[in-house]
């Protein structure tokens, strides 16, 4: 009987765990979800025939190097320091640039892109502003790549603003 209630009682705090583990990861990806789609939808955007980035709103970065806190503070170093306004890379380089430098272990997550046809449907949803399924493939690429203890290290909401960086800093790439 006493077996019985801590069995019940570590299933329901494994499910608990699960639960909240998968609400953190969805959070995590809404929000680097939102930083693609300020830098690569409001505050510029892929052009579809070069397919090279232009940024189009630098009032928009300026202002999000104004908010409070660690957004803010990747704002203004971003708007300090990689604002150019007539800096344009080529979409295959620039991807690159931020996948390796975004990520945890990227270089092994890029190499995994290069392996299969994904780094081609990664540029696409980028491109198509798809941002959603940008994020999915990198968490993909990730969830297969990686171990167990260096998917720990994996925390989308911190490559959010990884992303947000390295998005402005790789056109210099």
């Amino acid at each position: 009987m006493i077996l019985g209630i801590f069995i019940s009682t570590g299933s329901a705090i494994y499910a608990d765990e699960n639960v909240n583990e998968e609400t953190r990861l969805e959070e995590q990806k809404k929000q680097a979800v939102e930083e693609l789609k300020f830098y690569l939808e409001e505050a510029g955007h892929i052009d579809p025939t070069t397919k090279q980035y232009i940024p189009t709103d630098f009032v928009a970065i300026k202002a999000k190097s104004e908010i409070p806190g660690e957004e803010g503070l990747a704002g203004k170093f971003v708007f300090d320091n990689y604002v150019i306004p007539s800096m344009t890379r080529d979409l295959t380089k620039y991807v690159t640039c931020i996948v390796v430098n975004s990520l945890p272990f990227g270089g092994v997550i890029w190499d995994a892109l290069q392996g299969e046809n994904a780094m081609q449907i990664l540029i696409n949803a980028l491109a198509s502003k798809d941002y959603d399924k940008a994020v999915d493939i990198l968490l993909e690429k990730a969830k297969k790549t990686l171990s167990s203890s260096q998917l720990l290290k994996f925390n989308v909401a911190t490559i959010a603003a990884g992303i947000a960086i390295n998005a402005i800093s790789c056109w210099g790439n």
